[in-house]
């Protein structure tokens, strides 16, 4: 009985936090608000198109492997790939790719616990009702170990990872996310929450950006 208490007390909590976070996107203003669904619309259907495309499916548990450094996360473990994004009706399989970069992120810079559900299960990360994540960086100050996310030009790619910082990174239009760890050549290597640890980025997309570090 006090578990279910305290399971609805901390939902009822995201509910308010996520309406807060809500109204200070928009600022109470229509016209932001309907651009932000439409944008939320339309992101979502591309990453479901891209899901669809590739026609990934729920793997066991790391079939996949960690990857060098064993930071590796795919958004079809079955440990998650179910996982309702945040209050809307789709799960991680299908768009998650962005919350499962940015937990082979934290997983790579020490939280080793963390994995998508840190971010599918809290509402406050999503436009209401939909899986839409807001930009990593509104949600600064409460990320583990203080870090802060800010985005980045294609630029300074190289440099950040030459310093083992990954950068998260848009492809395909925007309609997937992956992480690049190291610098190839003139490519990169990435984990791919789809496809796997370690792959060269040529021999599946173009970058299109955005890119992004936490630090």
């Amino acid at each position: 009985m006090q578990i279910a208490l305290s399971t609805q007390q901390k939902s009822l909590e995201q509910q308010r936090s996520a309406k807060t976070t809500f109204l200070e996107v928009t600022q109470n203003d229509e016209k932001k608000y309907e651009a932000l669904l439409e944008e939320a619309r339309r992101q979502i259907t591309a990453f479901k198109s891209f899901v669809q495309t590739t026609g990934a499916s729920i793997i066991p548990a790391d079939s996949l492997g960690t990857g060098e450094g064993g930071w590796y996360l795919s958004q079809r473990d079955e440990r998650w790939a179910t996982s309702a994004m945040g209050n809307s009706n789709e799960s991680v399989l299908g768009v998650g790719c962005l919350i499962t970069s940015i937990s082979m992120v934290m997983k790579h810079d020490g939280v080793g616990n963390f994995n998508p559900t840190n971010i599918s299960s809290n509402s406050n990360y999503f436009v209401p009702g939909t899986a839409y994540m807001y930009t990593p960086s509104k949600f600064n100050g409460s990320w583990p170990n203080g870090k802060s996310y800010r985005n980045i030009s294609y630029s300074e790619i190289s440099s950040y990872l030459e310093r083992n910082i990954p950068v998260i990174s848009g492809v395909r239009g925007a309609s997937h996310y992956v992480v690049l760890k190291k610098s190839d050549g003139g490519d990169f290597i990435m984990n791919d929450p789809i496809y796997g640890p370690d792959k060269k980025v040529s021999d599946y997309y173009s970058l299109s950006g955005p890119y992004g570090v936490f630090e």
